[in-house]
């Protein structure tokens, strides 16, 4: 049973990330949201989040009980553009921005190539992966 946090780890180096977002169109030009926030983001911005914000929660019952970190806040990516197309399949408005994790941000990695952090930087000309 898992009763620890994850330890948020300092990045060394620029870490490559895969950031999925819903592709909003609009009359002369689309616009791309995260999913889940209701953000928009735009080419060529730094974004970033005080800290990251995990809390410990319980799924299951009885002798069944396990414990995960849940995060609370933070800027959500992908490690691998395989599996992120994989957890999108079937969404046909999403793509995958290559964006960055910058030396010096806190993050935290999870199963399945999930990566959370305090910054995300997309670089003017990244590459976008469709479905």
């Amino acid at each position: 049973m898992k009763d620890k946090l994850p330890k948020v780890k300092i990045a060394q180096r620029e870490i490559k990330v895969y950031k999925a977002l819903q592709v909003i169109p609009h009359r002369f030009y689309p616009t791309y949201e995260s999913p889940f926030r209701d953000f928009e983001y735009k080419e060529g911005y730094h974004y970033s989040e005080d800290s990251l914000e995990v809390q410990k929660t319980t799924f299951g019952w009885n002798e069944a009980t396990q414990y995960v970190a849940k995060v609370e806040k933070g800027l959500y990516a992908y490690t691998s553009l395989r599996w992120a197309k994989r957890e999108w399949e079937g969404y046909t408005d999403m793509i995958f921005v290559e964006m960055y994790i910058p030396e010096g941000a806190e993050y935290l990695e999870g199963d399945d190539s999930e990566i959370v952090s305090t910054e995300l930087i997309w670089y003017k000309g990244a590459k976008i992966h469709h479905i």
